[in-house]
């Protein structure tokens, strides 16, 4: 689990979607979706519904 996929599960959850959190980080949309995909499969459970 890296540091920069936990900063960007803040951010979403922070901003209120994955949009407002991309623009806040200076990323893509699709990156942060691929963080938290990624965070999701190591945890086993979905973070967000």
């Amino acid at each position: 689990m890296d540091f920069q996929k936990l900063k960007t599960f803040v951010a979403d959850a922070q901003e209120g979607g994955f949009s407002a959190a991309a623009s806040s980080l200076s990323v893509s949309k699709s990156l942060c979706s691929k963080h938290i995909n990624d965070l999701e499969e190591v945890l086993g459970c979905g973070l967000f519904h």
